[in-house]
């Protein structure tokens, strides 16, 4: 392909973990309604919900032998018609992260670009093709042969198959839409939706009546101490399951921090 072709492919790549997260949204508004946490919390919350049981669907659809990309379209197709209020109510809540930066002092904007910059790169190494021991061996290896045999199956001869499957479900919907390319953007979007979650909870535990702006600076400096880490901003590359796992944690202990 052409240099003009590879540059629209991946921009499809994009648009569609896109799509599939705008559907997780969606399905997350529509499954729990909270008015306790900020906006920023409920992106977090709300994305992290729809991905678990978009992935839970998908993976019925394996069970009935429909891991076909006719079945991933019209999936996604329907999903996003039948939830396009609470998709669009979602992504009013991410629409908050700008007012957030926008009422950030000067310094904490600067931290705000730099976390920009550090994610961008790493976005620009998911939607490279894969090369990470994990993705070639399993997390996009078993995704792959389940598309081949067109439903979910056990791999004996893999001995990683017997790992939970809720990241590789995704995974498996996103390469069957598209290519391992699109499971890589979507690798790095869930990774990157722990984010404001982050700094929607750190910044509310840290305020005070008072001083609200220091919450709103430790929310920046927790992000920036996250992604300082080397380990947690690699694996938003990698095709990873890491980042499934402080996606689902971060919405976990959100929730846990309120009810005590």
């Amino acid at each position: 392909p052409t240099a003009g072709q590879s540059l629209l492919t991946t921009f499809f790549d994009i648009l569609l973990a896109a799509a599939i997260l705008t559907l997780a949204g969606g399905i997350g508004t529509r499954l729990y309604k909270a008015s306790d946490f900020s906006p920023l919390e409920l992106i977090t919350i709300h994305g992290a919900l729809g991905l678990g049981v978009l992935s839970l669907v998908w993976m019925v659809f394996g069970w009935l032998h429909l891991f076909t990309t006719w079945a991933a379209w019209l999936l996604l197709g329907l999903g996003l018609v039948f939830f396009r209020r609470e998709a669009l109510e979602w992504w009013k809540t991410v629409s908050s992260i700008t007012e957030t930066f926008r009422h950030s002092a000067r310094l904490e904007r600067f931290i705000a670009i730099i976390c920009l910059i550090l994610v961008s790169y790493q976005l620009l190494i998911a939607l490279a093709p894969p090369i990470g021991w994990d993705a070639l061996t399993y997390h996009l290896q078993l995704p792959r042969l389940y598309l081949v045999a067109g439903y979910l199956h056990h791999v004996p001869e893999n001995m990683y198959s017997g790992h939970f499957q809720l990241a590789e479900m995704i995974y498996t919907l996103a390469m069957a839409l598209h290519r391992p390319e699109t499971a890589g953007a979507m690798g790095w979007a869930a990774g990157v939706l722990v984010l404001p979650g982050l700094l929607g909870v750190v910044s509310r535990l840290a305020e005070t009546k008072n001083s609200s702006e220091k919450g709103v600076s430790a929310g920046w400096v927790a992000i920036f101490a996250l992604l300082a880490g080397e380990t947690f901003r690699t694996l938003l590359g990698q095709s990873s399951t890491d980042q499934f796992s402080a996606l689902f944690g971060c919405a976990v202990l959100i929730l846990l921090f309120e009810w005590m």
